[in-house]
């Protein structure tokens, strides 16, 4: 493996849980729930012949935050389960993790320690070593497919894997703030992506609009990257409505309190409907980094009596929420393609949205909700009190076209049948190279 301008080779021995995972997979193939053979073997479904895949999923950061990208990778990776594939989640944090499950998606997780880029002889030993780890999960799990999700900080681990010989492909999916933010954040993480870009047998963005800043950004992809965007499971179109135990009229925001996601600008467009706005409330649900610096900001703006700062609230609390919401509001800065503005449009609430990142694609602008310019309090303040002001006809109507919109072009069911099909498609391509 070329690496720190020598030739190194490392050595992986068996995970000390070996042992556990093949008898999973030894009672998994009996009792018919999922199809294990060995990674060098066609493995198929006897009635349609659709291959089984092994699928080890190496998300950038800790997948147990609470975010949309999290979110989204748990719900691909219990699609695939459920279309009787077998997968497994990687991910990377600054310690690492000794937790061996993810909440109640049965299947099998590791966690491997942030490792910095090789840059002296302290940190390429750390590298290393993170090289090494992530080899001994990819010895362990032996997947068909290697799918980076959110190609961030396991960006230099993947790549050092891929330097050495490997039966696995590589498919990358990027969805926002990895492409749109970290390479000017960590510009020394850019050279890794274009290599591991480079390496990908299939690149996904989540969007159009991220599909294009990427191939802006990394055009050598081009020939083999699509858009497969983010999903909602059926339960999304089907949860019983609960009543709000607080009644009051709101308007509702629902994300991280992160800048990227313009609360900020949210907090300046409130204040400019102040007696326009009379018995509304803000809802701000989440949390984060800035929850301090909003409620200074609130203060400081004088709204802070009609501003809620709700915390966190759970996926089963968030339907009410966004039913008894007057309207939605996503004031961000960019987006990849937000799960809030397809959780709010499968409950039927109507949003209004910075016409910027994917968020064009989820709201169509006076059909399902309304857009408005990024970045402008003055805009998003004029929009809101369009979307306030709307008849209780044009309500409905607008409701009933979100909620079909998001059914028709956002589900999960296709989602994951996409994602079969192109993993599928990788396999019998490299097959074919191989044979011929």
């Amino acid at each position: 493996m070329q690496l720190f301008g020598c030739y190194s080779y490392v050595q992986c021995t068996p995970f000390p849980w070996r042992e556990r995972f093949e008898r999973w997979d030894a009672k998994s193939v009996a009792s018919g729930e999922v199809h294990h053979a060995s990674r060098f073997s066609q493995r198929f479904h006897a009635k349609d012949r659709v291959q089984i895949l092994r699928v080890l999923f190496f998300f950038g950061w800790s997948i147990r935050e609470v975010g949309g990208a999290e979110f989204s990778v748990l719900g691909l990776a219990e699609g695939l389960l459920r279309a009787g594939h077998s997968v497994a989640i990687a991910d990377v944090q600054k310690q690492g993790s000794t937790e061996k499950s993810i909440g109640s998606l049965q299947v099998p997780y590791w966690s491997i320690p942030r490792a910095p880029e090789p840059k002296d002889v302290r940190s390429s030993a750390a590298f290393a070593r993170g090289v090494w780890q992530t080899l001994a999960v990819l010895r362990e799990f032996r997947p068909d497919i290697f799918s980076v999700q959110s190609p961030v900080f396991q960006t230099a681990l993947a790549v050092g894997a891929s330097r050495l010989p490997h039966h696995w492909h590589l498919a990358i999916t990027v969805r926002g703030s990895d492409i749109r933010v970290i390479p000017k954040t960590f510009p020394l993480l850019g050279p890794w992506q274009e290599d591991l870009f480079e390496r990908a047998d299939a690149v996904i963005a989540v969007s159009q609009s991220l599909l294009r800043d990427a191939l802006n950004l990394y055009p050598s992809m081009r020939d083999k990257a699509q858009v497969i965007p983010n999903s909602l499971d059926a339960s999304w179109f089907d949860k019983p409505v609960v009543q709000p135990t607080d009644d009051e009229r709101h308007v509702l925001f629902v994300g991280r309190f992160h800048i990227v996601k313009g609360i900020d600008i949210l907090l300046r467009a409130w204040s400019l409907l102040q007696g326009h706005v009379a018995g509304i409330n803000l809802w701000l649900v989440g949390e984060g980094e800035e929850l301090g610096s909003l409620r200074s900001l609130s203060d400081h703006l004088g709204v802070s009596k009609s501003v809620r700062f709700k915390g966190y609230r759970a996926q089963e609390e968030l339907p009410s929420l966004y039913r008894a919401a007057e309207i939605v509001v996503l004031p961000s800065r960019n987006e990849g393609l937000p799960r809030t503005a397809l959780e709010a449009g499968a409950c039927g609430a109507i949003c209004v949205g910075a016409r910027t990142g994917g968020i064009p694609e989820t709201i169509l602008d006076g059909v399902t909700g309304f857009l408005v310019d990024p970045e402008s309090p003055e805009a998003l303040a004029q929009g809101m009190l369009r979307a306030l002001c709307l008849p209780e006809s044009d309500k409905r109507r607008m409701s009933a076209a979100a909620r079909a919109h998001i059914q028709q072009n956002f589900n999960q069911e296709t989602m994951v049948a996409r994602y079969e099909q192109l993993f599928q498609s990788i396999l019998r391509k490299r097959t074919a190279q191989e044979m011929a």
